[in-house]
């Protein structure tokens, strides 16, 4: 039995001043004011010197960290995100992945499931592959379904897969949509120039994410109708559906979204439908056919967040204290509403609300220590110290 005291416990509506929080079996057993919680017998205590206490933060897009891809080995990446906070992490396997890879990884990430090792990763994130080669794909390897392979992926990943982003534009998507929807599965809108009434009508259907507004996106109507007017676009028509969850990757610079975007997204869609992720990918991009969003700015290049192949976006070096921490830099909210996009949206959006994403008792103790301006100071995992910068 483990307890943390002399903390501020973030709790759904507000910050808890002098707090204490119980752990036992990997569970949070009791939170409240310490004054009224008090130190069950032979707990081990961690002091927690004042700092705020947040519930782990949940990445759910991640394709690898440092030198490492998750096809590769989602242990490792898994170690490296869990020293920024990420105490609940979705492996995303990328359209560049062919299939004996992705057959191979699905087996390596389940394995790291069974055996909880290091414990923070909770399932898959299948970032397509049918996606629409324009937007951030590859023409190589973007394509249309095949029930053949999406099928094999159901059956060798079930009860592993959190999320499956796709262009609902695709030739030939419907069948496969209605299938990973059949299953319960959270469904994202990716990489697309799909016209609103597509978007509604997929968004109706019950998918219910976006993959990275305001990123690899465009409008489906280029030029358009009457010169001198804008049409509405992907990302316009998914700030429309209010029951659609909006991933965003904020880096400190605002390349992938620029901080007055960040803004508008936040004044358009309101704060229960933002998530924050880090798409966090490896130098060097995904394969020499990689194609994202141009930048080719000094600005981009020289930024620890940015992760550049020539002069063009291929994800981020992001861990997700980081994109919490810019989140908060770019608009102005405070640290309850950091906590809602670092952990509580992303938790509801998988459907895992019910085990993490916030600090209440019966869920998992998986907390996080930050200052006043999310600096990362501690990882618990489990109600166990994994991880201690201060």
């Amino acid at each position: 039995m483990q307890a943390l005291v002399n903390v501020r416990i973030v709790t759904e509506d507000g910050i808890l001043e002098d707090g204490a929080l119980v752990m036992d079996g990997g569970r949070i057993v009791g939170l409240g004011p310490a004054r009224e919680i008090g130190i069950p017998a032979g707990a081990r205590v961690i002091d927690g010197a004042g700092l705020i206490a947040g519930p782990g933060l949940v990445d759910i897009h991640c394709h690898g960290g440092g030198a490492i891809w998750c096809y590769e080995d989602p242990v490792a990446v898994a170690k490296h995100h869990l020293a920024g906070g990420t105490t609940s992490l979705c492996c995303s396997l990328y359209h560049a992945q062919d299939f004996p890879t992705t057959v191979k990884a699905i087996g390596l990430i389940r394995k790291a499931c069974e055996e909880k090792n290091p414990g923070n990763i909770v399932g898959i994130h299948f970032e397509g592959p049918y996606l629409n080669p324009k937007y951030g794909a590859s023409a190589r390897t973007a394509r249309a379904p095949d029930p053949v392979e999406y099928n094999t992926y159901l059956e060798l990943a079930e009860g592993l897969i959190r999320q499956w982003s796709f262009s609902p534009e695709v030739e030939n998507i419907e069948a496969f949509a209605d299938t990973v929807l059949g299953k319960g599965i959270t469904m994202s809108f990716a990489h697309s120039e799909a016209s609103p009434e597509l978007i509604f009508k997929y968004a109706q259907k019950g998918v219910s994410v976006c993959t990275h507004i305001m990123d690899a996106t465009g409008c489906s109507i280029v030029p358009t109708r009457w010169a001198g007017t804008r049409e509405v676009g992907f990302d316009e028509a998914i700030m429309l559906c209010d029951s659609v969850m909006t991933e965003v990757i904020p880096d400190e610079r605002g390349v992938h979204v620029r901080p007055l975007m960040c803004k508008l997204i936040l004044k358009t869609v309101g704060i229960d439908r933002i998530i924050a992720i880090t798409d966090c990918a490896t130098q060097g991009g995904f394969d020499e056919t990689s194609t994202g969003t141009e930048s080719g700015t000094e600005e981009a290049a020289d930024s620890p967040d940015i992760n550049m192949v020539g002069e063009e976006l291929c994800g981020s070096r992001l861990l997700m204290y980081r994109a919490v921490r810019n989140f908060m830099n770019h608009t102005g909210i405070g640290l309850v509403d950091a906590f809602r996009i670092g952990a509580r949206n992303p938790a509801k959006a998988i459907k895992m609300l019910d085990e993490i994403g916030t600090l209440e008792v019966g869920k998992r103790a998986d907390v996080i220590l930050v200052d006043e301006s999310f600096n990362l100071k501690s990882v618990i995992l489990g109600g166990e110290l994994v991880v201690e910068r201060r």
